[in-house]
């Protein structure tokens, strides 16, 4: 598995928020198909910004490290700008490597950021 790690353009915000709550739903209704087709929109969605691939390790340290200073935190599909500035998200990041981009660009464009899992053999993926 691969995170998509992306900042999210303001212009595409409302798609991508609605996409991620299609994509909650099928994925609790157990519609595989649709899941797999709303996870390739996003992914092509995604690629019209910033975006770095994570391995499974690394996401889930920084979600690690993220949560030792922020025991609340949540994560969801869309991080929102105002957790992205917290210090314990500026604290994880700088285990990002190049990933922290993707912060970076968030915090400039008062954005947000996806964090989207899908299978490394997805079709689409370049």
């Amino acid at each position: 598995m691969k995170i998509r790690f992306a900042s999210v353009p303001p212009a595409l915000f409302d798609t991508v928020s609605t996409l991620c709550k299609h994509l909650e739903i099928t994925m609790e209704n157990g519609d595989m198909d649709a899941v797999d087709h709303t996870i390739s929109t996003l992914l092509s969605l995604t690629e019209k910004g910033i975006f770095f691939d994570l391995d499974e390790d690394t996401w889930k340290a920084f979600l690690q490290n993220v949560r030792k200073g922020e025991s609340t935190f949540h994560a969801d599909y869309l991080i929102a700008n105002d957790i992205l500035q917290s210090p314990a998200v500026y604290e994880a990041t700088k285990q990002l490597g190049p990933a922290d981009a993707v912060i970076a660009k968030a915090l400039e464009d008062r954005s947000c950021i996806i964090q989207l899992p899908y299978p490394e053999e997805m079709p689409y993926v370049r």
